[in-house]
């Protein structure tokens, strides 16, 4: 697969495959503008500024843009995250420039009309209740809380806090934008039938006027203050299930150590009917309705969870058996089968997404976003290759410690019941 870069004077950077034939194209997008953005204070400044990317601009109004798209046949949906807003576009060629221009004008000249945030505050608002009324979203939600800290970057909801979210205004919000959205944090991947350079010139000409920003530089800053080995339930009398989820810090995208441990996490918990995990707690014992494990590294940091959702009778006994694969994982190799299994699944599914613009597209957008390398894709097999059982063990047992996982339990449960499960933590 042929990729070409542009790195454009502005700083905005362009990953592209060209399929001549293919008629359509596909775009996915984000700048650094998320969750992490926002300032103490006015948590889900960032969340709501995102939802009013295409509820009107300096030259149109919401119901303009959406009309424009429509008539154009096309898609266009923008999303926070915590360290991005991450924009998706599919159309056919012949209406690019109109598209790109929509996205274009979205992002340089939100004009956040009063009414509009008003009803975008209360969206949001409402989804943070429900939230709050999911055993699964509350049990992640306090587990990043504990491991990073309930006011650091990846321990806040990128959603924000209702009662900072009602004091925003629309003057907080064209501050935000000022401050965050420039276009030397702006990633650009498309695949479809174009070509290249006409589509540089697309770019070049929408965006150009857009200047680098002069503020604050996109960074993060590690917390320390936050400890391991915390447990919490979060007490929901009026449910029938308890949802677990359990965690510690992990490298980032970016750290040679990913590879391994995203290797032994589908050995752990993905593979087939999430793995091991999935296996024992189960299939074998009946004793959780889901359990499985997953990685989630990200630019500066990253998350190792199990989750589990469990009738609160086996609470105890599901407990016990995550405990153990976890510690069989931190103790014993992987046998070669098992780690040539997950090597074939790993590149199995990245060829398999590869061949839908969708997916492709999204996979281009990651190799810029956490600079990964043109040659990325050709590397990728050889990285899968030199990984061996000995270096998952070793990774897992510097960053996967059993008596470092914090504990979140959500449902009908209180303190007294979880604290029940850290001596058999202990115990294996």
């Amino acid at each position: 697969m042929e990729l070409k870069r542009e790195l454009f004077e502005n700083g905005i950077a362009l990953l592209s495959n060209e399929v001549r034939e293919n008629e359509t194209v596909a775009i996915s997008g984000s700048i650094k503008a998320g969750a992490m953005c926002d300032r103490p204070g006015s948590f889900g400044a960032a969340e709501l500024a995102s939802r009013l990317l295409m509820r009107g601009t300096k030259s149109l109004s919401a119901s303009q843009i959406s009309q424009k798209i429509e008539e154009s046949g096309a898609t266009l949906s923008f999303e926070n995250r915590d360290e991005s807003v991450y924009f998706s576009s599919r159309c056919y060629y012949g209406v690019l420039e109109d598209v790109l221009e929509i996205i274009g004008d979205c992002l340089m000249h939100p004009s956040f009309p009063e009414s509009e945030i008003i009803q975008a505050r209360n969206e949001i608002i409402a989804e943070i209740k429900a939230e709050e009324d999911d055993t699964r979203s509350a049990a992640y939600r306090r587990l990043v809380e504990l491991v990073f800290g309930r006011d650091e970057v990846y321990g806040r909801d990128p959603l924000g806090r209702q009662d900072e979210l009602a004091k925003l205004e629309k003057n907080d919000l064209s501050r935000f934008h000022d401050e965050n959205y420039h276009p030397d944090r702006l990633v650009i991947a498309m695949t479809g039938g174009y070509e290249f350079d006409l589509v540089r010139a697309k770019i070049d000409k929408i965006f150009s006027s857009w200047k680098k920003g002069t503020g604050a530089k996109f960074s993060y800053r590690e917390s320390k203050e936050n400890a391991p080995d915390k447990a919490s339930a979060v007490q929901m009398k009026h449910k029938t299930q308890v949802d677990l989820a359990m965690g510690l810090k992990a490298v980032p995208r970016s750290s040679r150590g990913y590879y391994p441990l995203n290797l032994g996490n589908l050995v752990l918990g993905r593979l087939g009917l999430y793995g091991r995990l999935g296996k024992n707690v189960r299939e074998e014992r009946g004793l959780a309705y889901y359990s499985f494990s997953a990685l989630q590294s990200k630019l500066f940091s990253g998350l190792f969870g199990v989750f589990a959702g469990v009738n609160p009778t086996n609470l105890g006994r599901a407990a016990e058996g995550i405990f153990q694969e976890v510690a069989r994982i931190t103790t014993e190799p992987i046998p070669q089968k098992e780690l040539e299994t997950a090597k074939r699944n790993s590149l199995g599914s990245l060829s398999i997404s590869l061949d839908t613009s969708v997916e492709r597209v999204a996979i281009l957008h990651d190799i810029e976003y956490n600079n990964l390398g043109l040659d990325y894709l050709e590397r990728y097999p050889a990285i899968l290759d030199r990984v061996s059982s000995e270096e998952i063990l070793s990774l897992f047992q510097k960053y996967v410690k059993l008596d470092q996982l914090s504990i979140v339990a959500a449902g009908p449960i209180d303190d007294r019941a979880l604290e029940s499960l850290l001596p058999a933590k202990a115990a294996v």
